[in-house]
């Protein structure tokens, strides 16, 4: 039975979906604890280019013998169930993913009509 929940995790998480901000302290603070992310950064709930890169240099780190997942992380950046699994310190079946909302783009903003603007740039 799953007892962690979170969503995959990738970047700008935090900042495009602010939803998401909690589960990227989780993932700062855990990145922490396995002392990947430097200790002077700060957990703010914004998945940005410092993050991203200390999930694949997690990910990389995990790549054989892995005590949660048995098979080695694929070094992406993105925080799925596998990396949260062995980011944790839990067996896989442990953690649910949770999906992930869609961000909306508006085919217009204030008057402009992105899909024409966007058309008439291919032009």
């Amino acid at each position: 039975m799953a007892t962690h929940r979170h969503p995959p995790l990738q970047l700008n998480d935090g900042i495009d979906i602010p939803e998401l901000m909690d589960h990227v302290e989780v993932l700062q603070q855990w990145l922490k604890n396995w002392r990947i992310l430097p200790s002077n950064s700060k957990v703010d709930g914004k998945f940005g280019p410092n993050t991203k890169a200390s999930v694949e240099r997690f990910q990389s780190l995990r790549q054989t013998g892995n005590q949660f997942v048995l098979e080695a992380l694929q070094t992406t950046g993105t925080v799925d169930q596998k990396t949260w699994a062995e980011l944790l310190k839990v067996p896989l079946d442990e953690i649910e993913i949770l999906p992930r909302r869609s961000v909306d783009v508006p085919s217009e903003v204030d008057g402009f009509d992105i899909d024409r603007i966007i058309g008439g740039a291919s032009n």
